[in-house]
């Protein structure tokens, strides 16, 4: 379903603005036997800016000479680094945008969920240890999952020189009454875990971190619920190491998209096991989208000295890269609005 501008995040709403032409960096380096080349739909983008604390949602119709319009909703998050933003249907709730993230540093890591419309705040953990990188909604549990890069030192195996260390948590799923959000259990090992995404075509839930995709069948509901490890529903390889993003491909739901330090993937999920079935090389790339016009989106911190990024978002079919105006953002992850549910 398309967002409803108006309705987003209530009060935080800012009009749009016109200022000129697209401008496109023409480049023939993301050639793809798999990518058919996209028109340009304009369609909403949420911009997760880890210098800055804030979430800022742009239309890509609004780009004039290379550059994205007014934000037409803007979240602050009061002084953490959001890494995550997801906008999902809780039963029981509706629509709510999901955040998670923590301090520079990785500490005190904040999970927060949210009414759309009112921005109300239904949901949050504080302080949470793990270093929150994602976080995902489980309709058949009614249950919410946390990724992070810390805590259970065993995750493992970890190859030589590779980063220890990762784990996911479980929460019950709020319902909108007090103390409804809260955790299930303990934080359970998974090596870096960076990307978690729910795909509701297989009824699976998929952790990706390290250099390892994993598939998990969700069991139990609300306190009850757990995860399972498919067997053999897993990818290992070094080149996914540092493993970053997870996301569907909306024209192609056989298929998702993942990212990590020195590549950008698209893998083949619809078989007996996953399979790397296209890759290109981007140094340090962080987040990747696909849009159902066909377009692709990422960002990179590739050319500056910091992990998170910069105020550049990426297109791929056909090839643009379009700047923030404000030269201080670090945008993490440049997160597609019109979907509520992968796959959906």
């Amino acid at each position: 379903m398309n967002v409803n501008r108006r309705d987003f995040l209530g009060g935080s709403l800012a009009a749009a603005a016109a200022i000129g032409p697209l401008g496109t960096i023409a480049s023939s380096a993301h050639a793809s036997p798999q990518a058919r080349a996209a028109e340009r739909s304009t369609f909403d983008l949420a911009l997760v800016d880890a210098k800055n604390g804030v979430v800022e949602n742009v239309n890509t119709g609004d780009i004039r000479k290379g550059t994205f319009g007014r934000p037409w909703a803007r979240f602050d998050t009061g002084g953490w680094a959001p890494l995550e933003f997801r906008r999902r249907k809780v039963k029981g709730v509706g629509l709510v945008f999901m955040l998670c993230g923590a301090h520079l540093n990785g500490k005190n890591g904040q999970v927060t969920i949210h009414r759309e419309g009112t921005s109300e705040g239904i949901g949050a953990d504080h302080g949470l240890t793990i270093f929150p990188h994602c976080m995902e909604y489980l309709p058949t549990a009614d249950a919410v999952i946390v990724v992070g890069t810390r805590g259970r030192e065993d995750a493992g195996p970890v190859p030589p020189g590779a980063r220890r260390g990762g784990s996911y948590q479980l929460y019950t799923a709020p319902d909108g009454t007090p103390g409804s959000f809260k955790r299930v259990g303990t934080p359970q090992p998974f090596r870096q875990a960076h990307a978690v995404l729910w795909d509701p075509l297989r009824q699976l839930l998929w952790i990706y971190g390290g250099n390892r995709l994993q598939a998990f069948k969700v069991e139990g509901r609300g306190t009850s619920t757990k995860l399972t490890e498919v067997p053999g529903m897993n990818l290992v390889s070094r080149v996914l190491e540092n493993g970053h993003d997870l996301q569907p491909d909306y024209v192609d739901t056989r298929f998702f998209w993942a990212t990590g330090s020195h590549y950008m993937f698209k893998i083949y999920k619809a078989g007996d096991r996953p399979s790397i079935s296209w890759s290109h090389r981007v140094r340090e790339v962080k987040s990747f989208s696909r849009h159902e016009s066909g377009r692709g989106i990422w960002t990179t911190s590739r050319d500056v000295d910091n992990p998170y990024g910069d105020n550049k978002v990426h297109f791929m079919w056909p090839n643009e890269t379009v700047r923030h105006s404000d030269r201080s953002k670090w945008i993490y992850k440049a997160r597609l609005l019109n979907h509520e549910l992968p796959g959906a």
